[in-house]
């Protein structure tokens, strides 16, 4: 997604950073999709926490011996931006204008008449397709936290590439498994031990994010009625009643996600999908997939190799 403050060489790793964990990927072959490794570390808390990196000097010490220990050294690097610092918007511009022209109106307009939650943003855009081309999907987020991830990476002798988002990774880990059919309107929901993430898709383009904190004592009900908010928000406002969420794919790691999909499931009338659980990830990866969606996922990110 955002590739203004990176360089480039070498093989590639894709890493995610979550508040309780390092996870990392590395392909052999992405046709065939040939896994060489899948590494976890799970961190202590306070490490991390909602995305800004709390303890630099104890995370870089911690990645340092990941790198040695999973031999990947001087490897150019993936990897995502915390989900609390990405905003995803959909915006309708006056004229057709050249990617170059619309870099410039979007460097001149984000925070200013483009109101976004926080100051010096780096950003990327999409044009959605149409005749008049004149829709596009923003993504953003500030210059400080993606700096501070692709400094660390830096500092541990790895070089990194691109910065990418959850729900992009996501989109792919489900693509690739087969299930999706782009032309619906699809949800997805991400759900750690900390946050649920919640996105939605059409046309293979995500139109809407919305990370949500959860706390000890954020009960699922909440939950669910945000994410029926979010359904009939993006129903009657965004596609005007003509059309709906179709289906809905929940991922992650939280413990307690299998009450959290049967809750929703008796909640919604929209089926909840789980990751399918394809031969080919069953026979390449020896841990239980949970958790590693996004992963894989930022791995099968196409055009970079």
């Amino acid at each position: 997604m955002i590739q203004s403050l990176f360089k480039r060489s070498g093989q590639l790793v894709h890493i995610v950073f979550s508040e309780n964990a390092i996870r990392m990927v590395e392909l052999r072959s992405l046709e065939p999709l040939d896994i060489k490794q899948v590494q976890f570390y799970e961190l202590p808390d306070g490490i991390i926490e909602r995305g800004r990196v709390e303890d630099a000097e104890t995370l870089e010490t911690i990645l340092e011996q990941c790198v040695r220990d999973w031999k990947i050294k001087n490897k150019k690097v993936q990897f995502t931006v915390p989900d609390p610092f990405v905003i995803v918007r959909q915006l309708e511009l006056k004229e057709n204008l050249s990617d170059q022209e619309i870099h410039g109106y979007l460097y001149m307009e984000l925070g200013n008449r483009i109101q976004i939650p926080f100051e010096d943003p780096v950003f990327d855009f999409v044009k959605l397709p149409g005749d008049e081309k004149k829709e596009i999907v923003i993504f953003a987020s500030p210059v400080d936290i993606v700096s501070s991830y692709r400094d660390l990476l830096d500092k541990v002798h790895l070089e990194p590439l691109t910065a990418d988002i959850t729900p992009l990774a996501l989109y792919r880990y489900y693509d690739h498994t087969g299930t999706l059919d782009q032309k619906d309107h699809l949800m997805f929901i991400h759900m750690e031990s900390h946050q649920l993430t919640i996105s939605v898709f059409h046309d293979g383009f995500p139109l809407f994010m919305r990370p949500i904190a959860l706390e000890e004592t954020t009960e699922f009900e909440e939950l669910y009625s945000e994410i029926e908010k979010i359904m009939r928000f993006y129903r009657y406002s965004v596609l005007q009643d003509d059309g709906e969420i179709s289906s809905i794919y929940l991922s992650g790691d939280h413990a307690e996600i299998q009450d959290f999909h049967d809750g929703l499931n008796a909640e919604t009338t929209v089926r909840v999908e789980k990751p399918s659980k394809t031969r080919e990830f069953e026979r390449l990866l020896d841990h239980d997939i949970r958790g590693f969606e996004v992963a894989i996922g930022l791995s099968l990110k196409e055009g970079i190799r």
